[in-house]
């Protein structure tokens, strides 16, 4: 009995295990979209060397859009967007503006269709003009693919790449996904993978997918030089195969300074968890 029970347990521990693997689900291909690039045989690259070269490129594309980063000079952006689709709160003409003093002091401003915000960052502490609940996820959208288009922990992520041809340049995308995925060097990209398409020469983020069907597009034609990078002078934002937003940079990208913080008279409000209350200031 003692050893016709271990073998009886084993057995059907391979009848479960092999009933699992012939249920598994089948994977859909991505559907076919004209921006996808990374189409094409995939490298994974398998020594520290060649995981430092595609860590460095990414982080020199991360520093050339870096604005939010300590040290950061002082400047004033204003953007303009216009986003299709949706209801009053997704759709329709809209503007970011933001004046950086430092880490600790600045202010931005956005507004989209009946939805607008005006917020005061002073001495580390957060204020709003009016509590105004959430915010229009393609007005974040657009904050997003301005601000922080190159943003993760990238140094436990398993990496793969692919060459691809964007506008006649030669761009490397890299795909990220978490470090517990296989890395296979099946062609094309996986559902799971976020892709940066980025031009090794200059080290530019040409195009940008968080997931299959939503790109971001970025034209460097008539960029802007700020603070030793250069930003897009437009970036479209296009959702299974039509366009959502299409933020473009003004002219007034530079540096700045001037004074930001709440005064006396300002009725401001304290965002989060103070939402609604009203702060006075002596």
């Amino acid at each position: 009995m003692s050893i016709r029970a271990p073998r009886l347990a084993l057995f059907i521990l391979f009848v479960v295990a092999s009933t699992f693997s012939q249920s598994a689900p089948k994977v859909a291909p991505l559907p076919y979209d004209p921006l996808e690039m990374a189409t094409g045989p995939t490298v994974v690259p398998d020594t520290p060397e060649k995981r430092t070269v595609l860590l460095n490129l990414l982080e020199r594309a991360r520093q050339n859009s870096a604005m939010h980063t300590p040290g950061m000079a002082p400047f004033s952006i204003k953007v303009s967007f216009n986003s299709t689709g949706g209801d009053s709160h997704r759709q329709g003409y809209g503007e970011l503006e933001e004046t950086w003093l430092n880490g600790q002091t600045w202010r931005w401003s956005a507004r989209l269709g009946d939805y607008s915000q005006f917020r005061i960052f002073y001495e580390g502490v957060a204020y709003d003009d009016k509590p105004r609940g959430h915010m229009p996820l393609r007005l974040q959208m657009v904050r997003n693919f301005v601000y922080w288009p190159v943003v993760g922990n990238f140094a436990p992520a398993l990496i793969r790449m692919v060459t691809a041809k964007w506008e006649g340049t030669e761009v490397a995308c890299i795909l990220m996904s978490r470090g517990g995925n296989h890395a296979t060097d099946m062609p094309g990209r996986l559902w799971e993978e976020n892709e940066f398409c980025i031009d090794p020469k200059t080290g530019m983020l040409r195009l940008h997918s968080e997931a299959p069907g939503s790109y971001s597009v970025y034209d460097y034609n008539g960029g802007i030089d700020f603070h030793g990078g250069i930003l897009p002078r437009q970036t479209t934002i296009v959702e299974g195969g039509s366009a959502a937003d299409s933020p473009r940079c003004y002219p007034g990208c530079e540096q700045r300074s001037e004074a930001v913080r709440p005064h006396e008279e300002d009725d401001l409000a304290r965002p989060g968890r103070d939402h609604g209350r009203t702060v006075s200031f002596s």
